[in-house]
């Protein structure tokens, strides 16, 4: 007879790690977006970013002073140091390709905390019961910028997958209360922000991959130079656009007359320290 067991294994903690900091970090973001109304403004995307090149700086520099002083106690030798390891582009390459996961880190910040929240008369964890698409697109850049082999129960998985994302999809639209406030227009709209924020959720995985296992760039020196593309990108958003000056403004004057100083650099400093995250899956 057939007896089903259960095992962990060592590949397990990654993820494991990583689904308890997002609910960590949904946890404190909702607490700002309730309490505070903070999640809807673009400085809450700069902070993100901010957090994300301190966080990668500190970790990179420690991870080297950890290895030096390793080496030194137990006289170790590396088989590759950093600098000599075997890398197939170029610095320029390599660079574009971190600037264009700083930037789709940026796109997906600002769909998630700024857009797709807009539409209020609509279900609130849309989002979060459509990410299976994020799996799909993800292994569809993997096979084919990658060149990732997909066995056929792969295929089968997302097929699956696939067919609950389309289930779904038609629920919703058959329960959705539409009227005046949230047309038809407006429900397609934000499936669509919805799947665009996946794609650039996917496209960021895929950069952040190649990068890491391709060219043997420090994860933590990938996640700091994403925090700093899309520190200068969100900055640059901010100043630029007349909508979020305003936008900032009030919420600052806001702030200073209701909120307590001490409980709200609490929860930013919480998102801050959440915000540590690998680069790589």
């Amino acid at each position: 007879r057939c007896i089903m067991k259960f095992a962990w294994r060592h590949n397990l903690i990654y993820p494991t790690i990583l689904l308890l900091w997002i609910l960590l970090r949904k946890g404190d973001t909702f607490i700002l977006s309730k309490v505070y109304n903070f999640s809807k403004n673009v400085i809450f995307t700069l902070l993100m970013f901010f957090a994300e090149f301190i966080t990668g700086l500190l970790l990179y520099f420690y991870q080297k002073s950890f290895l030096h002083k390793k080496k030194a106690k137990k006289g170790a030798i590396l088989i590759y140091k950093e600098n000599k390891m075997n890398r197939h582009d170029t610095y320029i390459k390599i660079v574009f390709i971190i600037l264009v996961a700083g930037y789709s880190d940026f796109v997906e910040f600002i769909l998630s905390t700024n857009y797709i929240p807009k539409f209020t008369k609509s279900s609130s964890s849309l989002d979060m019961r459509a990410g299976g698409i994020s799996t799909i697109s993800s292994a569809l850049f993997f096979h084919f910028l990658l060149k990732f082999p997909i066995s056929k129960h792969q295929v089968f998985s997302l097929l699956i997958i696939g067919i609950c994302f389309i289930i779904i999809i038609l629920l919703e639209y058959y329960y959705q209360d539409i009227n005046i406030f949230l047309t038809y227009e407006d429900f397609s709209l934000k499936i669509f922000l919805i799947i665009l924020e996946q794609f650039f959720h996917s496209l960021l995985d895929s950069c952040e991959k190649y990068v890491v296992e391709y060219n043997s760039i420090n994860m933590f020196l990938v996640l700091c130079l994403e925090g700093f593309f899309g520190f200068w990108i969100t900055f640059g958003l901010l100043f630029t656009e007349d909508a979020h000056k305003i936008q900032l403004k009030k919420y600052i004057q806001k702030n200073q007359e209701e909120c307590s100083l001490y409980s709200f650099f609490y929860n930013l400093f919480m998102l801050f320290f959440v915000d540590l995250k690998m680069p790589i899956e």
